[in-house]
């Protein structure tokens, strides 16, 4: 099993390595079905498949994730080799996740609601910031909590070396 550590939201918090529950395995295959399958209108390939999930809890409306890119190099956003994209799960009270360009600083959002889930393409760490701010809304549903569920692939030639499951 993987042996990495991953800092989260730079220097957030660090956590070690622990295997996906039983419980999140169907959700993860869900997941990698959902995303990891390219449909070009002739054919469906099944792309690298998500095998790492991140899970956060928000507590209340003053949680937040500063502004950052998912740049870590466990998960090699910028390798042409690497999974293109990062799917987050979002389960709870709704809120707003910003993005803003890294050059010309232009500004969106949007809203992480319920049940829904935000996919983010290779480039979007390449070009965008993001982060989910504390938001000022009383969501009475979900008691203002939110979880989650970050969906990556880690490839073999990212882990560190003293890792057992690293190929370099």
């Amino acid at each position: 099993p993987c042996t990495c550590s991953y800092t989260y939201g730079r220097n957030v918090a660090t956590h070690a390595p622990a295997p996906i529950p039983h419980y999140l395995l169907n959700i993860l295959d869900a997941m990698n079905n959902l995303v990891t399958t390219q449909h070009d209108g002739f054919y469906t390939q099944q792309l690298a498949t998500y095998n790492a999930i991140n899970i956060a809890l928000y507590e209340h409306r003053r949680s937040k994730l500063p502004w950052h890119s998912d740049d870590d190099k466990l998960f090699d956003t910028n390798s042409p080799r690497h999974h293109k994209s990062i799917a987050s799960f979002s389960i709870g009270a709704t809120r707003q996740f910003e993005f803003q360009h890294k050059h010309n600083n232009s500004l969106f959002e949007v809203s992480l609601t319920n049940g829904s889930v935000a996919i983010m393409e290779k480039a979007t760490q390449q070009h965008f910031l993001h982060q989910l701010s504390p938001t000022t809304q009383n969501d009475h549903d979900f008691n203002n909590i939110r979880v989650s569920l970050t969906f990556r692939h880690i490839a073999t030639y990212n882990h560190e070396h003293n890792c057992p499951t690293c190929q370099h």
